[in-house]
């Protein structure tokens, strides 16, 4: 029963109270390291859709001239649609005007 003599009654209390704050920080972590692991895997996410494409056109350009060809056709026709929709956006407001061109007569006004 010596040793209950060199007991400092501080020490238990310093102990609790460590205790009690390693608590609080575990269940604050366990809260916040899954919303910021979501947050992570969104930019992540972001990231790896960004290199997919790249990855793809780089694909596209190494394939070789007989399996580039298709992904050469598919950018073909997706750059005409596109140059089609940008002139017919560039027209359509001068249709009824002096300006007019003979395309707004194709498109009926």
């Amino acid at each position: 029963m010596d040793f209950l003599q060199t007991i400092d009654f501080a020490n238990p209390l310093w102990i609790a109270l460590g205790c009690t704050s390693l608590c609080i920080i575990g269940v604050i972590v366990s809260f916040v390291l899954p919303i910021i692991g979501s947050i992570l895997g969104i930019f992540i996410g972001i990231f790896e859709m960004f290199l997919g494409i790249f990855e793809l056109g780089f694909g596209a350009i190494s394939a070789g001239p007989i399996g580039c060809f298709g992904c050469l056709l598919t950018s073909i026709l997706c750059g005409s649609c596109g140059a089609i929709t940008l002139a017919l956006v560039w027209v359509a407001p001068r249709c009824g005007t002096p300006e007019a061109l003979n395309i707004c007569r194709f498109l009926g006004s």
